[in-house]
Order: C-alpha cells, then structure tokens, then sequence
C-alpha cells in the first residue's frame, strides 16, 4: 500500500510539474506612462532671458527603446495621445532610452535587481511616470539630452529611489522656482506616488496585467523572436486554452461619456472640465464594486485610461495657460521696456538738440564778438603802426638798420622811437608793462611823452630824457595818490648818435644796448629803475625822484648797435621747455654782425620761429638793428 502511494506520490509531482507552464506568467516590473513634447531654448548670460516654453502636448510614436548589456531587449513606440506600457523582467539592470525625431533624448537606467522575493512573484506596475522632450535645435545640441539616472528600488527602505545624475532643478522649464516640472522632478513625484501604492500591494492578476495595443505592437530582439515561437509550438492544447482570452461580457453601466477634450482652454473650460472628470471618478468608484466579469474590468481600465488623459489634457492646458501667460508678460515687459527706452531716446535727443542749439547760438554770439574784438585790434594795430615811424623812413636816415617788431598779439606793448637832431639821432627803444591793448595803450602815451620831450621841448641829453619821460608818465597816469598809485611804466634805451664825432651818448632804464664789432661785443649798462610806476624801498619824499646816467663812449665805423627788449630772450623752446637766454642771444648778434642789415633781420626771424616751433610767444619781441657809419 505504501508504495502504491508513493507511485501515485510522484505521478501527481510529475503532473504537477507539467502543468506548470500551463500557468500565466504575470510577474514583471511594468512601466507605464507618458511623454511630453515642449520647446524651450534656457538663455545664457547677463542679458539673454529665458524664451517662452511653447507646449506640445503628448507626443505620438515617441521611441522607447531598453538595452541590457548592449543588447536590445524591445523597442515600441507611444499611441496617439502618447501613453506607453513596457515588461522588464526582474533581476536585471536595463538601459531606457527615450527620443523621437527632430528632439533631444531622455535617458533612464531602470534596475529591477533589489526587488524582494514576494514582488518578483506577484509583478509591479510602476504607473504615471512623466517625460518631456525639448524640441529645441531640433534635437541637434547633445547638451539638452536629459541623464535622469537609476530608477530602482530601496530594499532597506522598502521603496523606490533616483539615484539622479544632478540635483539642479531650477531654471529647466517655465520659471526658475522649485515647483517647475523639471525631467527629474516629474519622475521623483511619480516616484512618490508608487511609493505610496506599495505600502498597499497586491500581486498583479491577469485583468490587472492585460497587454496594451502598443505593447503587442512592440518590436522585440530576434532571440526573443525564436523564444516566443519555440514556448508557442511547445505548448500544449490545454495551455493554448489557458492563454485564450475570457468572453467579453459586460455587465456594468455603460453610462460614461466623458470625452478628454476641452471645449475651450481657458480657466472657465478647465473648471467644467474638472467638475466632469470629478463626477466621473465618483461614477467609478461606485463601478468598480459592481464589476464581475473579465469585460467589466477591460472598461474599467478603459475609463481609467479616459479618465487620466483628461487629466492629463487639464495639465497640459493649464501649463499652455502659464507659458501663454508668461510669453503675455515678456511681451508686455518688452513692449514697457521699448516704449520707455524710446521715451528716455526722445528725451534725450530733445536734450542734446536743445544743448546744440543753445551751443550754436553761444558759439555763432561767441564769434561775433571775436570778430568785433579782432577788427577792433585790427584798426588798433593800423593805428600804431602809424604813430610808430616806419622801417623805409627809419633806413632813409640811416640806411643801414632794420626793425624786427613781432607782437604777442594783435597790437604791440613794445615801440621805438627815432628823432634826427641835425647830423645827430636820437633813438629809443621801450618795453611797456604787459602787452595787448594795456600795452598798446602804454606805448602810445610813451611815443607821445618822447615825441614831447625830443622835438618839443628840445631835450638831447638821454638821461634827462629819461627823467622827464618818469615824469611824463607819472602825470599822465595819475600815479601821484600815495601807496595806491599804479606799477604801470615802461623798460627803454635811448641812444643819442653822432655820426660825425664818431661818438654815442647811452641811458637805459633797466634796458641794456650792444655794441658789435667783429668778434667783439660792448655792453652798454643800463640804470636799475624802471621809468614810471613805483619806486621800490624808496621813501615818501623821494617816490617822485629818478635819476638816471648816461654812458659815452665812441665807436669804430662799421660796428653794429643793438636796441632790444627782453621778448626774444624769454621765449621758450619747443623742444626741451628752455628760454633762449642771454647767451644765445649775443652769440647770434655776433654770428650775424658782418651780414647785411637785410639779412641780418631774415636771420633773427626764422632763428626766433626755428626756437619756439609750435609753442605760444610769451611776449612782445622787438629788436632794433643800426650799422655806424
């Protein structure tokens, strides 16, 4: 008897065995969801905002193609409203590679290794999983393709975790604050969601697991091929039955007709819209307990499915509100911000317009008056040079001389002075104080005080000249009011010549004179007082008082005398920022000595602009040249 039962022992083991495979296999980590379509181009730099994110909605044939090892393992594509339903067996570690034509692609690394052993028998179906591709460049920039990382499941904790590639969230998608729909949020909240749903898990069944449209049109490796044909031959007529799908009895109220299309995009739309799918779910609700045959579950998946692609169409349509919103916005802004740069423009070239016009009118005012100024100076120069005598009447008496009169401006402070006394002349060459019109104006009461005092009065004698001349001044100017009394007077030489005694008579009021010849040069000293103005360290009873001296000599015939002022001497050099100094000057009146008079002016005058090139005269310059005869 015993061993009749343990024959009957191993019978019923062998048949159990063999009618194993007849079970359907349900277990497997099964991925659903959906992806998205949007294009945002992030900008760079100081200036470059973000351009509005434009929403595509759902994309349809996006590819899903799983690696493992290098190695395809199936390939499908999503259905037209973009929902997408995939099997990987447990214990392995797969590649997700999501695109389509014209984006940039999303990669995910699933890893269904940790699983425990009562998930791996009974399967998981990881649901609503998000993913979004940027159509942005056309798929072309690799650097907008999206590493979201490994997706697997924590056995310590007991649910699932993203190891993310990187934590940066902000700034990806439709503004920079943390609740924008960023690749790696999308799949952490789904995350969240199917956390929740294993802390209530139920193993798979066969309504629960029923293959998709867009899973049986998944196109699978050529080794899966050959394995799906050899489990099919293998099969036996009882096994075959097995698979054959259950009548599609349904038994439920068939009243459901919510349609996910909205009838206009607007938050009034989007609120009936939601009131609906509310109701809907309710409806379910109460359907779900009335559900008994195979069919009933197919349509309640099918208003499931209905249900979230109206949910889904409400999300879209309200991120399309919020890009459509932000794009507003940034046009707005940018049309505040043209119309007040335009204002600021306008504003400014009102500005400027005014400022040159005003300009205009004080640079046009401002060159009237200069014009007025310089043919007053003009008439003024004209005026002078008609008091002074000319250099063809000065060579008439004595041929050999010459005048070299540069003014620092239009009219001169410097002048000279010649007089015929019988066979005798009496020369003068004077430095008013400052130059331009003051000096002007000084050296027309000095021509006229001499004029008085020579022809007029009929004083010869240099020194006494001089005096009377400190006199002159003193009286014309009105210098005779104690301390208060001006500085203004004058440096001057006078020369008395006597061509027949070969002799010169010299006084100088702080103006030296040279005497030339050959490689000889005489100083004639001058006394240290100026004529006019006030007499330094003097007392009160002697501010009046000058006296002078005079300095006789005689001369050989041919020798050059020099009248000058201090002009020439002071000026500066273009070059090195020098005065061409007393030196320099005698050793030119030496070098020139033996030239014509002529020449000897040609000499002195380029030498002067030669030494100060592009620099401003500093002052009045007057040399004046006599050959003794």
């Amino acid at each position: 008897m015993s061993q009749i039962y343990k024959f009957l022992a191993v019978i019923s083991t062998c048949l159990l065995l063999q009618a194993l495979p007849a079970f359907p296999q349900t277990n497997g980590f099964v991925v659903e969801g959906t992806i998205h379509g949007y294009e945002h181009n992030a900008g760079q730099g100081l200036f470059k905002k973000n351009s509005p994110t434009l929403l595509q909605g759902t994309l349809q044939d996006a590819k899903i193609k799983i690696t493992r090892n290098g190695q395809l393992v199936q390939q499908l594509n999503t259905n037209e409203i973009g929902l997408f339903r995939f099997r990987l067996p447990f214990n392995g570690l797969y590649q997700v590679i999501i695109s389509k034509k014209g984006y940039n692609q999303n990669l995910l690394i699933i890893d269904t290794r940790a699983f425990p052993l009562s998930i791996r028998k009974g399967g998981f179906v990881f649901t609503g999983a998000e993913f979004v591709l940027n159509s942005f460049k056309q798929g072309k920039d690799s650097l907008l393709n999206k590493n979201l990382g490994r997706l697997y499941f924590n056995p310590g904790k007991e649910q699932f975790h993203l190891a993310a590639v990187s934590e940066e969230k902000g700034g990806w998608l439709f503004s920079p604050s943390p609740s924008s729909d960023t690749p790696t949020s999308l799949l952490e909240r789904a995350i969240q969601k199917n956390n929740a749903l294993l802390k209530e898990y139920t193993p798979l069944t066969k309504s629960s697991y029923t293959r998709t449209r867009e899973e049986d049109l998944a196109v699978k490796s050529p080794s899966e091929e050959k394995q799906d044909s050899r489990n099919k031959n293998n099969k036996t007529v009882s096994e075959l039955a097995e698979d054959a799908p259950p009548p599609h009895a349904v038994t439920i109220d068939k009243n459901f007709n919510l349609k996910p299309v909205l009838s206009q995009i607007d938050p009034e739309g989007i609120k009936e819209q939601e009131e609906a799918i509310r109701r809907e779910k309710e409806l379910l609700l109460l359907t779900r307990l009335k559900a008994k045959t195979f069919g009933d579950s197919m349509e309640i998946l099918r208003r499931e499915r209905q249900i979230a692609m109206a949910e889904q169409e409400i999300v879209n349509a309200k991120l399309l509100i919020t890009a459509q919103s932000a794009k507003l916005s940034a046009q707005k802004n940018s049309l505040y911000l043209m119309i007040s740069f335009l204002a600021v423009s306008l504003g400014l070239s009102m500005l400027a317009y005014i400022n040159y016009r005003q300009k205009r009118k004080n640079s046009l005012l401002v060159e009237s008056k200069n014009r007025q100024i310089t043919d007053s100076l003009n008439y003024a120069r004209r005026i002078q040079q008609s008091i002074l005598l000319s250099e063809n009447i000065l060579q008439q008496h004595l041929p050999e001389s010459f005048v070299f009169l540069q003014p620092k401006d239009i009219v001169s402070g410097d002048f000279y002075f010649v007089a015929p006394i019988g066979q005798k002349y009496l020369v003068a060459v004077a430095d008013c104080t400052g130059h331009g019109v003051p000096g002007a104006f000084m050296s027309l009461i000095g021509h006229r005080l001499l004029r008085e005092i020579v022809v007029e009065r009929q004083v010869h004698d240099p020194a006494l000249v001089l005096e009377q001349l400190h006199l002159g001044i003193i009286e014309s100017l009105n210098q005779r009011k104690g301390d208060e009394f001006s500085q203004d007077g004058m440096d001057i030489s006078v020369c008395l010549i006597d061509p027949e005694a070969y002799t010169l008579v010299f006084a100088g009021a702080m103006n030296p004179a040279y005497l030339v010849h050959d490689q000889e040069l005489q100083v004639l000293q001058a006394d240290v007082s100026s004529v006019g103005g006030k007499t330094l360290r003097a007392r009160h009873n002697e501010k009046e008082k000058r006296r002078f001296t005079n300095n006789a000599c005689r001369y050989r015939s041919g020798c050059m005398l020099y009248l000058f002022t201090d002009g020439y001497m002071d000026q500066f050099s273009g070059n090195d920022d020098q005065k061409f100094n007393t030196k320099r000057f005698k050793r030119m009146l030496m070098d020139i000595q033996p030239l014509s008079a002529e020449e000897q002016k040609f000499t002195i005058e380029r030498t002067f602009y030669q030494w100060k090139e592009e620099t401003p005269q500093t002052d009045d310059v007057l040399i004046m040249g006599i050959r003794l005869l």
